[in-house]
């Protein structure tokens, strides 16, 4: 979490959810959400205490497509925007770290699925899932997600990408 002005997610937090609870496992302090390391290190420390067959990398908030991902309105972000060259600096240190790609990235944010973005994002994940348009404010339907994921886990990032996209529609 971070990222934001409202009270608790003004800092940098990793969160574990259990049964619906949330638990702070480590509060990384004020930093910028919109930066290629913040990115990157999240990853890293995903994969190194985390480790799974299958990854894929969710980035929810404000996208601009060519303009760049995420809106940082905490102190520390001063409202930045990470631009395509900072996300592409990210996604090569992520991939440099890893064996091998990502099964998926997903872009919960407006505008994300351009030829540019998916250019950039194919050098870090197979399999990209994004709008080309403006989406509505509640985005994914995470709870679709994650209880369709436990009950069948998705074998790679298409499957993924699909279970994703059937909980939007149903949702939008």
């Amino acid at each position: 979490t971070g990222g934001s002005k409202r009270y608790g997610w003004n800092t940098v937090k990793r969160l574990f959810i259990h049964n619906g609870q949330q638990y702070v496992l480590e509060d990384l302090g004020k930093q910028s959400m919109a930066t290629p390391p913040t990115l990157s290190n999240f990853v890293q420390y995903a994969q190194t205490n985390f480790p799974a067959q299958h990854y894929a990398l969710i980035l929810w908030d404000h996208g601009g497509g060519t303009g760049g991902y995420g809106n940082d309105q905490s102190e520390a972000g001063k409202n930045h925007t990470m631009n395509l060259t900072e996300l592409s600096q990210a996604y090569q240190t992520i991939r440099q770290q890893r064996d091998k790609p990502l099964d998926i990235v997903v872009y919960d944010a407006c505008l994300m699925s351009s030829i540019e973005v998916a250019e950039i994002t194919s050098t870090v994940a197979k399999v990209m899932a994004g709008s080309a348009e403006s989406e509505p404010g509640h985005g994914l339907n995470y709870e679709h997600l994650l209880k369709t994921m436990t009950n069948n886990p998705p074998e790679d990032g298409i499957s993924f990408g699909k279970i994703a996209k059937t909980g939007y529609f149903q949702q939008s």
